[in-house]
């Protein structure tokens, strides 16, 4: 009988309107729906697939103009990173004025995407934070060659701390080419100070709690790094003491060329 009732009100209060579920409704003392409460009702529903379809339309634009605005992101992030590499490839070979215009290119690009990204943080990620790394990288390699030293982080307000962080880590395997040239030419200084850089990085790293991802995977490639780093100046060392034994004019080094041809 409840169910009954229950679905004759369901009926009621929807647009059914009979002799029968009008005496149900006064028995429990419910008022039947009059004809405007009914239109009322009629209008609302009208309203809300209005409104609905509304929300989709709008909700397909959104989508539409997010997908544009990833796009530009991703195809001038391109940009960014290509220009970065030329700056390490100009570094290698000791052209500070090429590697500056191409650094100088990636800073334009970026100020151009800020706007956008600060009002879509989400579009940060992926490309444009991965180029940032590639500059961050190309930038700290630049200043090392020309002071002797890192580049600190309030230096770059481009980046952010974790791309900041990728593109030092990333600069110790350029290093580590950098020292595979210079020990060719038998610069036992220069290598040293690569090696002593490289290993302070390695001790400030140990001190974070790296999970898997790609910070791990880059902390991981340090520790080869090192190690080959390592193995260059004892053997650099080496030959020179023979050399030095035997009063000999020391030969240079044939760099591995693997490595040396490697940007």
């Amino acid at each position: 009988m409840l169910l009954a009732r229950s679905t004759c009100l369901s009926r009621a209060l929807g647009a059914h309107d009979c002799g029968a579920c009008r005496r149900r409704l006064r028995r429990l003392r419910i008022p039947a729906p009059s004809l405007t409460t009914l239109t009322s009702l009629r209008s609302t529903r009208a309203l809300r697939r209005v409104l609905v379809t509304a929300s989709a339309r709008g909700a397909d634009g959104a989508a539409q103009e997010y997908d544009a605005q990833r796009e530009t992101v991703i195809k001038r992030s391109r940009d960014m990173q290509k220009a970065a590499k030329t700056a390490i490839y100009c570094l290698h070979r000791a052209d500070d004025a090429g590697a500056g215009k191409d650094l100088a290119t990636v800073e334009k690009v970026a100020e151009e995407l800020l706007p956008l990204l600060t009002a879509e943080p989400t579009l940060r990620h992926g490309g444009f934070s991965n180029a940032i790394e590639e500059y961050a990288e190309a930038a700290i390699f630049r200043y090392y060659l020309a002071h002797g030293s890192l580049m600190p982080y309030s230096l770059l307000p481009l980046a952010t701390r974790e791309e900041y962080l990728g593109g030092l880590l990333d600069f110790t395997g350029e290093l580590n080419r950098y020292a595979v040239l210079r020990a060719t030419a038998r610069d036992v200084a220069s290598v040293t100070r690569a090696r002593d850089v490289v290993d302070a990085i390695f001790g400030q790293m140990l001190q974070f709690d790296l999970r898997n991802g790609s910070a791990r995977k880059k902390f991981d490639t340090l520790k080869y790094t090192l190690k080959k780093l390592e193995s260059l100046l004892y053997e650099l060392q080496l030959s020179s003491a023979i050399q030095s034994t035997r009063g000999d004019e020391p030969e240079p080094v044939a760099a591995p060329a693997a490595e040396a041809d490697e940007v």
